[in-house]
């Protein structure tokens, strides 16, 4: 197993815990005088969506860029599956739990009309609502093979700057939270929203891996100090505001970004070269399961 991907496995598990924690616990009513440092380092959940988009179009950048239509079916296949699995399984749970028209304080409005909302953008109000991810990363799959088919297996590096860059202007200008916030339903508002959002981070992601080759040929050393640039660049940006806030859907903005791409930068550049690899397994098989969790979480 190479040690780089060790590092993104340990990324993944902080990831999902993280992601289970932000949603399964009240601040608050935890801490009322405020969170510990170490409490508000671990439940940084609000990267954890950027950071699984980063990672995915990352890790299958060779894919979109040599492979054909069978792969994008299989891929395809294989989002799309678990999440309609949970789709319905979370359908069907929320129907016993409040009735087929009662709206409690949870949403759980569990119509059929909802559920077909879900299953084409990823979320609604009735359940579920961090299954958006699964829903954005399937629309988004599709269109970065298009995007990179005209290209014949080269990188459209220019191309995917520009869109980076005209994706965050959206942000700051308000254009993207007044386009979409105009969708009175908020199945397809959302997600639709949140798609232009995740933009940003696709690019970085396929962008960044151009680079694996060069990072892998880094010494021990090399790649410690830039992880530990890393590390202090994200706690720079966790705990220091920078960067002014852009409208949108809960994930706009330089701010968010900056966290995201450091914490990812650090955990992948990290020499883990001498880690015993009984360790490196161990951590391997939890990380496959991470999205499985973060599917489920929900309904704990």
């Amino acid at each position: 197993m190479k040690t780089r991907f060790l590092g993104l496995d340990l990324i993944r598990i902080w990831m999902t815990f993280s992601v289970v924690c932000v949603h399964c616990y009240r601040a608050k009513a935890c801490y009322p005088d405020g969170e510990p440092w170490y409490v508000s380092l671990m439940v940084v959940g609000g990267i954890a969506v950027p950071v699984f988009m980063t990672m995915s179009f990352f890790l299958t950048q060779r894919h979109f860029l040599g492979d054909g239509w069978g792969w994008l079916g299989k891929r395809m296949l294989r989002l799309y599956v678990p999440f309609a699995f949970w789709a319905f399984v979370t359908f069907f749970v929320t129907r016993a739990m409040s009735g087929p028209h009662v709206t409690d304080p949870w949403h759980c409005d569990s119509t059929w009309r909802s559920l077909g909302i879900h299953l084409i953008g990823g979320t609604s109000l009735a359940f579920h609502l961090q299954m958006w991810f699964m829903g954005v990363l399937c629309w988004m799959t599709p269109v970065v093979f298009l995007l990179c088919r005209p290209f014949k297996g080269r990188l459209p590096v220019r191309t995917l700057a520009a869109l980076a860059v005209a994706a965050v202007m959206m942000q700051y200008t308000g254009f993207n939270k007044w386009l979409f916030g105009m969708i009175p339903e908020f199945g397809i508002r959302t997600p639709a929203g949140r798609f232009f959002e995740m933009v940003p981070y696709v690019c970085v992601g396929l962008l960044a891996a151009s680079q694996k080759d060069a990072i892998a040929a880094l010494s021990e050393r090399k790649r410690a100090v830039f992880a530990a640039i890393a590390l202090v660049f994200f706690v720079f940006f966790k705990y220091t505001p920078v960067f002014i806030k852009a409208p949108g859907f809960s994930y706009s903005g330089l701010e968010r970004m900056s966290i995201a791409f450091s914490a990812l930068a650090f955990f992948y550049l990290l020499p883990l070269d001498r880690v015993p690899g009984w360790i490196a397994k161990a951590a391997s098989f939890v990380a496959r399961y991470s999205m499985g969790v973060y599917m489920t979480h929900w309904l704990v």
